[in-house]
């Protein structure tokens, strides 16, 4: 039998900030979804699932994203610049949702 999964913060997996600092940037229960095929036969292909991350300014980190070729990764990537908005589940920055309307708005300057 398989051991059962450990909360994150008991493995030491989960990183915060000073008392009371806000989350710079937050992934929270994050799921994108495409739909893939024809008009008359498609199918839902989840390219993210259910990912939660917080980064603190406090707390500067590196991290890679690591995986098979389709696992997830460039959409993923695209999901925390803002370049793709998620299915469901919330993507902020300084406690802000990011949503690719506010970014185009803030590329032209208006």
């Amino acid at each position: 039998m398989s051991e059962p999964v450990k909360d994150l913060e008991e493995v030491g997996l989960v990183i915060k900030g000073q008392p009371g600092e806000a989350p710079l940037f937050e992934l929270d229960h994050a799921v994108v979804e495409f739909q893939i095929g024809s008009l008359l036969s498609s199918s839902k292909l989840i390219a993210v699932n259910d990912v939660s991350m917080t980064l603190y300014a406090s707390r500067p980190e590196i991290f890679t994203l690591a995986g098979e070729s389709g696992s997830g990764k460039t959409t993923l990537s695209r999901l925390l610049l803002g370049d793709l908005e998620p299915t469901s589940g919330q993507v902020r920055f300084q406690g802000r949702p990011i949503r690719r309307s506010s970014r185009a708005v803030a590329a032209n300057g208006s």
